[in-house]
């Protein structure tokens, strides 16, 4: 059901870019939606390089709009209060909550990895340095409600074609922080690339491509669209983009952890036959998302981690 009205939620504010819910049985749990062939799962177009040229930075102007439209600059408190109680979505929100921030952190039994990992592994549950940074980016995804998230806004959740890009799977949404879509989808875009080395520079290209259409499609509501009084105050837009900034980096790096060892792995770290080689690419990822996590405050821009990405790290 909240997969469903989620879609409906999007479908009034970027209309053809999610599928149209043709049919919603409430009692007999059925969703029938749009048909999305000859779209392609942007994983899998990702995989072999064939995603739409446009398609990162489509996904940075969508999420800007779905998550401006559904905050506080933009409804009036009561409709937006009346919305999140409605999608409150308190499983699907305990079971992120466990996949993202506790389990990858705490020697899970789930945990996925290849053997040679396992003191990699272990180590993240007695990281006290980590573990405080986590608890804290845990902290304000429980509390913080700026608006309705996607809430699993991988590579897997959207379509790419070459004229539409559709966000689509929105079982996980609910109200949480600005910063969190952003930083699943780079992340996806991140793990990509250092999953297969021939598209490692362009993956982060794209990850700028995604951050920036963001910024300006957002910063064009925030001037043109926005009900909320203080956003005429001068400075207030510079310190919220901060503030989103931060939080995706941060929760960059809890997804980039996640999709490394976590239950929930995916195809793009897995297709590499040779261990040694697929190891090694996982030992990247985690690296990665351990550095993201700990110096998100420190971090200004995704230039600053270009060294990562060149063809030659």
């Amino acid at each position: 059901m909240i997969e469903a009205q989620v879609m409906e939620q999007y479908a009034k504010i970027i209309p053809g870019n999610v599928p149209a819910v043709l049919h919603l049985d409430e009692v007999m749990a059925v969703v029938v939606m749009e048909d999305m062939l000859p779209l392609e799962v942007g994983r899998t177009a990702l995989i072999n390089g064939n995603e739409s040229a446009s398609f990162a930075a489509d996904v940075g102007e969508l999420s800007a709009k779905t998550l401006f439209y559904t905050s506080d600059f933009y409804l009036e408190s009561p409709v937006k209060k009346n919305l999140q109680a409605s999608l409150a979505n308190p499983g699907m929100r305990q079971l992120t909550e466990q996949l993202v921030f506790d389990w990858p952190y705490s020697y899970h039994e789930s945990n996925e990895f290849e053997e040679g990992m396992r003191s990699n592994v272990k180590f993240l549950s007695q990281d006290q340095r980590l573990l405080l940074e986590v608890a804290q980016l845990k902290h304000t995804f429980m509390t913080k409600s700026d608006a309705l998230i996607h809430g699993d806004l991988h590579s897997g959740a959207i379509f790419t074609g070459e004229d539409r890009t559709v966000i689509f799977d929105t079982e996980f949404a609910l109200f949480g922080p600005f910063g969190f879509d952003l930083g699943q989808f780079i992340a996806n875009l991140f793990l990509n690339g250092l999953a297969f080395p021939d598209y490692k520079e362009k993956r982060f290209e794209q990850a700028k491509e995604t951050w920036y259409a963001f910024v300006e499609t957002f910063a064009h509501l925030w001037l043109t669209e926005s009900n909320e009084r203080y956003t005429k105050v001068d400075g207030f837009h510079t310190i919220i983009m901060k503030e989103i900034f931060t939080d995706l980096i941060g929760y960059t790096g809890c997804e980039l952890v996640r999709r490394a060892i976590s239950i929930a792995q995916i195809p793009d770290m897995n297709m590499e036959q040779d261990e040694a080689r697929r190891m090694a690419a996982r030992k990247n990822v985690l690296e990665l998302g351990k550095y993201l996590i700990m110096e998100r405050k420190n971090i200004h821009s995704l230039e600053q981690l270009s060294p990562w990405f060149q063809a030659t790290k």
